[in-house]
């Protein structure tokens, strides 16, 4: 099941630990519920981030939460051209 961040408004400001944070909350539940967690990329860390190591820093910080392994999600602009835009 896909966990994300598409909860968050494109018009909100937040913080790394804030998005890393709606990702916790969307991994738990679908592992909560059985699920296998396919984490999607995520706008708002993309609008967010200033450096490569902060998306490393997210992206380890959740995948060591969960109890299984899970696939990354990540097609390109191909199917997210906004987020590809937001990337530079």
């Amino acid at each position: 099941m896909r966990a994300g961040t598409d909860h968050i408004p494109e018009t909100e400001r937040v913080t790394i630990d804030e998005i890393a944070e709606a990702y916790e909350e969307q991994c738990a539940f679908v592992e909560n519920h059985g699920g296998r967690v396919i984490l999607m990329a995520s706008r708002a860390l993309a609008r967010t981030a200033k450096s490569p190591d902060e998306y490393a820093d997210v992206y380890s910080r959740i995948l060591r939460q969960l109890n299984q392994p899970a696939i990354l999600h990540w097609l390109g602009d191909m199917f997210d051209p906004k987020a590809h835009r937001l990337l530079g």
